[in-house]
């Protein structure tokens, strides 16, 4: 069921954009297949170069994955999701927790944000619904946990699909939580950049342009 986002409002970092909200399930069969053919938050990485922001070389290999999955109607790769679903929330709620007694903050499990065209995606791990805002959890590895730990900064390896999920839900920040049981947690906040976003505007709208025609084309091999 699509329904508008009532949970955050419309001032965010992507110029005034709308977006729309299907309430699901995460990792649910219904949250599968409204990501199929949809370019997320989680592959921005795949598109784009993380400093520079330009085209990355790995970018045409995901356009024809998201082609794929909106002919075939199912991912061309269900182990990496099976493997995110475990990986991810063996300890979500225990981060959350976490989270909430540290800021005082409630959280909320969410299910799809969506540009109104229908084109760019993104499933934080939770919405803060009285701060406007977004929670998501990373559970690295503990040497990579460290490793980030150390550096006390914002990791460069996460900036793009944070930014992406402020792209698309226009929430006013994102908050990241490295989270590892038997080590000290990183908590860092990221508002939305004007120089990124601006980009990232101008990117994937040349992205789905191209993927709009790579559609067309396949079409018409049918004919």
């Amino acid at each position: 069921m699509w329904l508008r986002c009532k949970d955050l409002d419309s001032k965010g970092g992507s110029g005034g954009k709308t977006m729309k909200y299907i309430d699901c399930i995460p990792f649910s069969q219904d949250w599968i297949d409204l990501r199929l053919g949809v370019v997320t938050a989680s592959e921005m990485h795949r598109i784009f170069t993380p400093k520079k922001m330009e085209l990355s070389k790995s970018a045409d290999g995901y356009l024809y994955e998201l082609l794929a999955e909106w002919r075939l109607k199912q991912p061309v790769k269900p182990d990496l999701i099976l493997f995110a679903v475990e990986r991810g929330r063996e300890y979500e709620q225990e981060a959350c927790d976490f989270f909430t007694l540290t800021t005082g903050l409630e959280t909320k499990e969410c299910g799809f944000f969506v540009t109104d065209n229908g084109k760019v995606g993104a499933s934080p791990d939770r919405i803060i619904i009285e701060d406007n805002s977004l929670l998501e959890i990373k559970n690295h590895l503990a040497h990579v946990h460290l490793a980030h730990l150390m550096a006390g900064v914002f990791p460069q390896e996460h900036v793009l699909q944070t930014q992406a999920q402020l792209f698309v839900t226009e929430a006013k920040a994102c908050y990241l939580l490295l989270y590892h049981p038997g080590l000290p947690a990183l908590l860092l906040k990221a508002e939305p950049i004007p120089e990124i976003q601006k980009k990232m505007h101008e990117g994937l709208t040349a992205f789905c342009d191209r993927l709009d025609e790579m559609k067309q084309k396949l079409l018409a091999m049918y004919d």
